[in-house]
C-alpha cells in the first residue's frame, strides 16, 4: 500500500512541479510574480504530493524512516513558512 501511495503521489507531483519550474522561469524573465490562484493551488498540491511521496517511499522501506521523514518535512515546511512570512511582512512594512 505504501509503495502504491508513493507512486501515485509522485505521478501527481512531478508534472505539477515541472510546470511550476516553467512558471518560475517565466516570472524571472518578466521580473514579476504570478498572482494566479491556480498557480498557488498548484504549488501547494505539488509540494504536498512530493512530501507524501517521499514519506511513503521511506515508509515502504522502514516505518521508522517514514515517520522521521514526515516529521522532518513538517519541520522544514514550518521553517520555510516562517522565513517566507518574515520576508514578505518585512517588505510590506518597509513600503
Amino acid at each position: 500500500m505504501s509503495a502504491k501511495i508513493c507512486v501515485i503521489s509522485f505521478a501527481i507531483a512531478l508534472p505539477v512541479l515541472s510546470a511550476l519550474v516553467l512558471v518560475t522561469h517565466q516570472e524571472n524573465f518578466r521580473q514579476r510574480a504570478s498572482r494566479s490562484t491556480f498557480v498557488e493551488v498548484g504549488r501547494n498540491v505539488g509540494q504536498l504530493a512530493a512530501v507524501i511521496g517521499v514519506g511513503a517511499g521511506f515508509w515502504h522501506i522502514s516505518w521508522i524512516a517514514g515517520v522521521a521523514t514526515i516529521v522532518a518535512a513538517c519541520f522544514g515546511i514550518a521553517i520555510h513558512s516562517a522565513g517566507y512570512s518574515r520576508l514578505e511582512l518585512g517588505n510590506r512594512k518597509a513600503e
